[in-house]
């Protein structure tokens, strides 16, 4: 792909508008349509396809959807158009009418006369140890959105007796800390880490009941709210959404703060499934928020052309395949393995909606994860 290649994402309610917008960019030299977004997704997931343009169906009434979206994502050129009346305008610039898709790609081109100014830098600090952590730390590092600064402390190896020598002098400071580690205690150790990094939040969750047991996850909360700090455990990681985790229980108090930040990008999988009507297939899936271990979009590459009645059994096949990392030992909180309930969760993101699908072919997003 050529190094100026413009990002171009689309947002309507009207598929047809989607379309219509489409057709007019494809084959156009320098540009690439990343994704078709409604309003309400595009408010959560917007950054998740980095786009550098934004076109937004002007004639689709959600204004308080557009006016989040401008501002939160100040570093983004939206464009704002209607087809009836070709009326082109590009947000904090000016406004011209259309003569076809020459002017449009004037518009998504021609650079911006005035400088956005910077989103809200997210300092994210990701504690490994092993390989765990190493692969959801990569895979974090390599689909942050552009705002982040992933920084990453790989635990050295101790004993029990090295314990109290494993902090370093110092940490680099950080919204945010993911705990990654293989050890309860490690996890004991969140508490002063949040003080030294100045952390507002922090993340740890539980894919094996061994590495952060219920008491030292007790423990460990106690010591973060006396520090003003929020927390979430996720168990199993892939549940966490916005507002909740562990599916059945664990409400997410953080506002608009790190964590809910984080989860616009990562945990609790939300697919965008679109189906070939005539084929009865999975056409094209867009991954509105993805697995912190990258399996949502290991899902959306290899699930293109799989059958609709195949879809559930092609995705338990795939999510073993990945592979799944939570454990496999029997959890008590749950009465089965976390890899069982984290192959539930993709499954879920994947079929839910599938069998009224199968009477009303066309475009579904997974339920759940916009609380």
């Amino acid at each position: 792909m050529p190094m100026n290649q413009c990002r171009v994402l689309i947002i309507s309610a009207h598929p047809l508008f989607a379309e219509g917008v489409r057709r007019l960019l494809n084959g156009q030299a320098g540009v690439e349509v990343v994704g078709v977004l409604s309003p309400d997704e595009a408010v959560v997931s917007l950054l998740n396809f980095r786009p550098d343009v934004v076109i937004v169906d002007a004639g689709d009434g959600a204004q308080a959807a557009f006016a989040r979206m401008l501002r939160e994502n100040p570093g983004v050129k939206f464009i704002s158009l209607t087809l009836d009346n070709n009326d082109i305008n590009i947000y904090y610039q000016r406004h011209k009418q259309s003569t076809g898709v020459e002017a449009l790609m004037e518009a998504i081109q021609e650079p911006l006369e005035w400088k956005p100014p910077e989103r809200p830098l997210l300092r994210l600090l990701v504690i490994t140890q092993g390989r765990y952590g190493e692969r959801i730390a990569d895979h974090v590092r390599r689909r942050a959105p552009r705002h982040w600064l992933v920084q990453q402390w790989a635990v050295p190896p101790f004993n029990g007796q090295e314990f109290g020598k494993l902090l370093p002098s110092t940490l680099p400071a950080a919204e945010l800390v993911l705990s990654l580690g293989e050890s309860p205690d490690i996890a004991r150790l969140l508490p002063e880490i949040a003080q030294m990094t100045k952390a507002r939040g922090v993340i740890a969750p539980i894919d094996d009941g061994d590495w952060l047991p219920a008491d030292v996850a007790f423990q460990v909360r106690r010591g973060l709210g006396q520090l003003g700090v929020s927390c979430v455990f996720p168990k199993p990681f892939c549940s966490l959404s916005e507002t909740r985790y562990n599916i059945r229980e664990g409400e997410v108090d953080s506002g608009d703060g790190p964590i809910r930040e984080f989860v616009r990008s990562f945990g609790q999988p939300a697919l965008k499934i679109s189906l070939d009507a005539d084929a009865r297939v999975i056409q094209a899936v867009d991954v509105l928020r993805d697995g912190p271990c990258g399996c949502g979009q290991y899902l959306a590459d290899q699930l293109v052309g799989t059958p609709i009645h195949e879809a559930e059994q092609r995705t338990r096949t795939l999510h073993q395949s990945f592979p799944c990392l939570a454990s496999t030992q029997l959890d008590s909180d749950y009465g089965e393995t976390l890899i069982q309930v984290a192959g539930r969760i993709f499954r879920d993101a994947v079929i839910t909606q599938l069998p009224m699908l199968n009477t009303q072919p066309g475009v579904f997003q997974s339920v759940g994860p916009f609380e």
